[in-house]
């Protein structure tokens, strides 16, 4: 599983109707994403993200997040199937608050973002070339020549 995090400080200093305003915060995402391989070139790949609720001057918004599953056949050495569906939970939802002396309003911007994909791979070339001459980067090269 590789799993990424982030975390965000922010400040906001303003005047909102003359009245000089502070607004602190510390928010963050998340990104996780792990691959299941099965037999018989069967593989299927699970990753998602949530991010917390955040202050953005006077909007406030809550968590926010996504799912996506896919799932891959090897058909031979050269040809991949993958049939993959972003956001499953249709959680994608940008919820939002706007409280101020002077405006409120509550908000949803939501699109329907689930979305079906079906990729077809195919690998042109001779297969057995690819692993015969292997690249170094320029680091291996340097660590190799320190030793």
């Amino acid at each position: 599983m590789q799993v990424n995090a982030l975390g965000v400080f922010s400040k906001f200093d303003y005047a909102y109707l003359d009245v000089p305003t502070t607004v602190k915060q510390i928010s963050g995402r998340i990104n996780a994403s792990n691959t299941f391989m099965f037999g018989r070139g069967w593989t299927v790949e699970v990753t998602g993200w949530v991010s917390t609720p955040g202050v953005y001057i006077i909007q406030k918004t809550s968590w926010l997040g996504s799912v996506d599953i896919g799932i891959q056949k090897s058909i031979g050495s050269v040809l991949k199937a993958k049939l993959s569906l972003q956001d499953v939970f249709h959680s994608n939802k940008f919820i939002g608050k706007i409280d101020s002396p002077s405006y409120k309003n509550d908000f949803t911007l939501a699109f329907d973002t689930r979305t079906l994909i079906l990729n077809l791979i195919y690998s042109f070339g001779n297969q057995q070339l690819r692993g015969a001459r292997p690249r170094r980067t320029g680091s291996e090269e340097e660590t190799q020549r320190t030793n």
